[in-house]
């Protein structure tokens, strides 16, 4: 995944490192490494991201978590405050936990296999995906 970006200050962790990106610069993290991107700040940020190979349920795990969050449908940290949701983003974009959390990789999949037999996976995609 590389990260651009365009607009504000973007906080990119790859591994232990964080870089704070500013418009025009960009951050790419290899493969299976731990990897995050965030605002601290109450600023607007906008930045692109490029996965190699492209990923449709990434994608669709992105608009749907940022529909979500239009929708008041998140908490704080911005996390699902649904547990199915939560467990269909998890799976749609392949996520991954690191340490102990991994242990909760089973449980996400379960309540995903749930989600889907109940259309919460679709409900979300018909909502949120273009």
């Amino acid at each position: 995944e590389r990260f651009g970006v365009r607009e504000g200050e973007l906080h990119v962790q790859v591994g232990k490192e964080i870089q704070i990106l500013q418009p025009a610069q960009s951050a790419t993290a290899s493969p299976y490494v731990h990897h995050r991107f965030f605002n601290p700040t109450v600023r607007p940020v906008r930045f692109l991201v490029e996965l190699r190979p492209g990923h449709t349920g990434f994608e669709q795990a992105l608009q749907s978590a940022y529909g979500l969050a239009a929708d008041g449908k998140t908490n704080a940290k911005s996390l699902p405050t649904n547990v199915y949701h939560l467990a269909v983003l998890f799976t749609l974009g392949e996520g991954m936990v690191p340490r102990l959390f991994a242990l909760l990789t089973p449980v996400f999949r379960l309540l995903a296999a749930r989600a889907r037999k109940k259309g919460i996976e679709q409900e979300l995609i018909r909502n949120y995906c273009q």
